[in-house]
């Protein structure tokens, strides 16, 4: 067993940081759950003074001295990691967002300088890992916090269901499904839990937009739809049709990366055999929480950690 002191956002229980949190404790770790936004450079270094642990982790680590945003962010964070250095074994960076040069400068900035300071820095970009030191690639995974009582067939309420932010590209896709499907679509940010196993099994698809992804890098959104039980269509990211062992019209829909078009393959998607669809929704669900928990995410982590 590992005592690791976790720098997070865990205000929120649906925060991938309290996720990976609760299955590092499932797997028999000792976790310290610090806080970011409440902890500031002393903070933490008394807490390995204290209780030293043998792993030091986070994600953006926003403490006080380093909320001002990427890139600047870096140079207070690779402070607090030399501080740090002496009181802990190892420190681990496990980042969820696009870190891509072309896409956001400053992200790949701050990734750069932060992931020299560490011994292993664990990103869901696949595209950008192999040009940033110590990096190796570990999804997001599916949630814990599924409402298991919930029946697989709940009333239908609306034909498509969008979650997440709509921002930059996303907008077009959003505008494309309401044209298409007018009250029949639902675009949500706020609903998690349990309640979000009944809303996305209230839909009868989820839909994922391409934007932005790129080979090797796509949202969490297909485990968090498929963890909670809902249909996912979702776009080809990259040029396999194998990505970690999600297979098209198997445990989910393969649809185009284009807004326009995806919609229309939605439509024609709605009018197949429901009990086919039903069956694909399923197998969505077992493949998420059979290879894709956090358990099993954070699993690999360790197992890489030993391995540096």
């Amino acid at each position: 067993m590992s005592k690791i002191l976790y720098i997070g956002a865990f205000s929120l229980s649906h925060n991938t940081e309290s996720y990976a949190a609760r299955a590092l404790e499932r797997l028999g770790q000792s976790v310290i759950w610090l806080e970011e936004t409440t902890a500031n450079l002393a903070t933490i270094l008394e807490t390995p003074i204290a209780q030293p642990p043998d792993v030091l982790m986070f994600a953006k680590c926003r403490f006080r001295e380093a909320d001002n945003g990427w890139p600047q962010d870096a140079e207070a964070i690779c402070k607090m990691i030399a501080a740090v250095r002496p009181h802990v074994g190892k420190v681990i960076c496990w980042l969820f967002d696009l870190l891509a040069a072309d896409f956001a400068p400053e992200r790949f900035k701050w990734a750069s300088q932060v992931a020299a300071a560490c011994d292993v820095f664990a990103l869901t970009d696949g595209a950008t890992a192999p040009l940033l030191p110590n990096s190796f690639v570990l999804p997001q995974g599916a949630p814990d916090d599924c409402d298991k009582d919930c029946p697989w067939d709940v009333p239908i309420v609306g034909d498509v269901l969008f979650l997440g932010c709509a921002y930059r590209d996303r907008q077009q896709f959003v505008q494309a499904f309401s044209a298409k499907f007018g009250s029949g679509f639902r675009h949500e940010n706020n609903v998690h839990g349990p309640a979000l196993t009944r809303l996305v099994r209230s839909y009868r698809v989820c839909v994922s937009p391409y934007y932005p992804s790129r080979p090797g890098y796509e949202s969490n959104r297909r485990f968090v739809v498929t963890g909670h039980g809902g249909l996912l269509a979702a776009p080809l990211v990259g040029d396999s049709t194998i990505h970690d062992g999600w297979l098209p019209s198997e445990n989910y829909l393969l649809i185009s990366r284009d807004p326009d078009a995806a919609a229309s393959d939605v439509q024609a998607v709605l009018g197949m055999d429901q009990p086919w669809l039903s069956s694909i929704r399923r197998a969505g669900a077992l493949h998420a929480h059979a290879h894709c928990r956090y358990t099993d995410r954070v699993q690999v982590l360790l197992d890489h950690l030993a391995s540096v």
